[in-house]
């Protein structure tokens, strides 16, 4: 895998546009302006996305850790968050992931490739030869090498992605059985797994089932799946659910609040 540069393209009117002109003309505004531009830098390779691994768990980071991270004071970091929110140019996830709304428009990528092509293109025009047919033989054979570390790198992810879904849907089934006394069908396994992998964590999937603990159901697969899609936060979308069951929950006890 080739490898990837990344940059922050700030056009030549950023500081003219609205959001950045109103961060200025606050109190302290231009040090808010200098640590959005640095959580821009730190967020570059995730798509605007911060969150730190700690081991094998991913921690939101907090004011103190997000000025270390900066170089930034804890005030300006307590302020400049709260203003960002405010005006949408940050967002925090369920995950707790801070998320930088507007961070694609200023993303720009290339490929080491890319950048060596560039770069002979260049010399090329100075020298009145503007073709550029191949990669240069002298591609550095360290990067390769880290290419290669990158790919072995994102297999193991992969494989240890798959063993989490496995250790979890086994962990869901167990606790499905225990409540139904029968093991859920694969269709709805794989239904559970999809719920997971588009962004229902595991406790909250975990929690939905337990929450139709007690109730009597014949076939509690499209029930229970429906239960899980429409529960937020410890509660249950109650048109949500009804409308993708046919059933009334407040019939099965359930403690229902429309959102």
């Amino acid at each position: 895998m080739p490898k990837k540069y990344y940059w922050l393209k700030l056009k030549e009117d950023f500081f003219d546009d609205d959001t950045i002109s109103f961060i200025e003309e606050q109190e302290n505004g231009v040090y808010y302006v200098n640590f959005y531009l640095k959580l821009c830098l730190k967020s570059v390779k995730t798509e605007g996305k911060l969150i730190r691994l700690i081991g094998e768990n991913l921690i939101p980071y907090d004011v103190k850790s997000l000025s270390k991270l900066t170089g930034v004071p804890v005030d300006t970091v307590v302020v400049a968050m709260k203003l960002f929110e405010s005006i949408g140019l940050v967002k925090i996830l369920e995950t707790g992931e801070i998320y930088l709304s507007q961070i694609n428009e200023l993303i720009g990528t290339e490929t080491d490739k890319a950048r060596i092509m560039r770069q002979k293109r260049a010399v090329q025009k100075l020298d009145g030869n503007n073709v550029t047919t191949m990669l240069p033989q002298c591609y550095p054979e360290k990067e390769k090498e880290e290419e290669k570390d990158k790919e072995k790198e994102i297999d193991k992810k992969k494989e240890e992605e798959k063993e989490d879904i496995s250790l979890f849907l086994s962990l869901y089934s167990n606790s499905f059985l225990s409540i139904f006394k029968k093991k859920p069908n694969k269709s709805h396994l794989t239904a559970v797994k999809n719920l997971y992998m588009n962004g229902k964590s595991q406790q909250t999937i975990l929690n939905a089932l337990e929450s139709v603990k007690g109730k009597h159901i014949d076939e509690p697969e499209p029930y229970v799946y429906s239960v899980i899609k429409a529960y937020k936060g410890g509660e249950l979308n109650a048109t949500e659910c009804k409308s993708n069951t046919g059933h009334d929950d407040n019939k099965y006890g359930l403690n229902v609040t429309v959102l």
